[in-house]
Formats: C-alpha cells, sequence, structure tokens
C-alpha cells in the first residue's frame, strides 16, 4: 500500500464474475475431465490385457504347441487369457419389451445353442468382473454374433457381482434345446 497525498492507495485487481465461466468450470471438472479419463484408461485397459493375452498366447503356443486357456488353482478356467472376446458365437436375441426403445437397464434376452457357447460368455464375463470390477452390457453385446447394436447407455450399464450371471437350458418354446444367459438387472457401472 503506498500513500499519495496522505491518502491511502491500494493496488488491486478485479475480476470479471460470470455464472456462465462458473458453469463451464462445473462441467470440465465434474463431467468432461472425469468421463474422458474414463475412456482413456478403458482404452488403456483393453491395449495391455490384448497386448498380455497374446504374450500369454505366444507363450502357450510355445510351451505347449496350441493357444489353450489356463486353469486357475480354484478350478475356474479363465478364458480372457485364451481370448477376451469370443467370437461367432451365434446367438437369438430379442429385446424383452420389444415395443419402443428399451431402458438402459434392459437387456436383450439371448440364447446360444450350445451349452459350451453359454458357459464360455458367461465366464468371459466373470473374468470381466474380476479383472476390471466391471462387465458393461456392450462387453456382453459383443462378444456374440450376430453383433448386437448397443447404445450410449450399454457402456454406462453392467455388472459388478459376478453371481448374478448364469444360464439355463430352455425346454419349451421356439428356443427349445438352446441356452438363454440369466442376468441380474445392469446397475450404473461409471465410476466402478
Amino acid at each position: 500500500m503506498e500513500e499519495t497525498n496522505n491518502k491511502p492507495i491500494i493496488k488491486a485487481t478485479s475480476k470479471n464474475h460470470s455464472p456462465v465461466n462458473d458453469i463451464g468450470k462445473k462441467v470440465m471438472e465434474d463431467y468432461i475431465v472425469p468421463k474422458s479419463k474414463d475412456v482413456i484408461h478403458d482404452a488403456l485397459a483393453g491395449l495391455t490385457s490384448m497386448i498380455g493375452d497374446a504374450i500369454q498366447g505366444a507363450i502357450n503356443q510355445a510351451i505347449y504347441g496350441e493357444d489353450r486357456p489356463q486353469q486357475s488353482s480354484s478350478g475356474h478356467t479363465g478364458y480372457s487369457t485364451f481370448y477376451t472376446k469370443p467370437q461367432n458365437i451365434s446367438v437369438s436375441s430379442t429385446v424383452s419389451n420389444s415395443i419402443g426403445k428399451r431402458s438402459s437397464t434392459e437387456v436383450k434376452y439371448i440364447w446360444v445353442q450350445s451349452e459350451e457357447d453359454a458357459r464360455l460368455i458367461t465366464n468371459t464375463m466373470r473374468d470381466n468382473i474380476s479383472q476390471y470390477g466391471k462387465c458393461k452390457v456392450a462387453d456382453l453385446y459383443e462378444m456374440v454374433t450376430p453383433k448386437i447394436q448397443t447404445t450410449f447407455q450399454d457402456y454406462k450399464f453392467g455388472w459388478v457381482d459376478p453371481n448374478g450371471i448364469g444360464y439355463h437350458k430352455e425346454y419349451t418354446g421356439e428356443h427349445r434345446g438352446e441356452y438363454i444367459l440369466d442376468l441380474a438387472k445392469p446397475i450404473d457401472v461409471t465410476n466402478v
């Protein structure tokens, strides 16, 4: 503080305060930055998983002469080390409410031809939960052929409890002899 002619002079700056700037800052800090981090994390986790799977496959090929899944000490076969996303599993699927758009927590009914396919899908979903803490609806839809169209919501919702994932054989109706996936209602897994 300086004094001129016995009057104090205070040096100060003024900041224009704008509600628009506050809202923009809040949106960036609370939504855009965390979601961007999630996208980058998921992309890098997928890349490292893919590289790890390739290395594991090469080791299996060198040691056993074939690429095969490894059995854990618990007796559970970790299919994610064999191939993270099973392909060419032929499915039939319908939406539980075929009229209008499905809600974010509504998953299509998925039937597969064999118990082996049902087991592979459910084990891969459980492996995703074990490895990443979640399995998204979009992950499930990407495992099957033909691919089921995903929405933005399918990347936000999924499962964190492996006990909510199973399958059973259909004994009646148009899908008799096929296996249907028994899935708990998906929850928001964005912050998992």
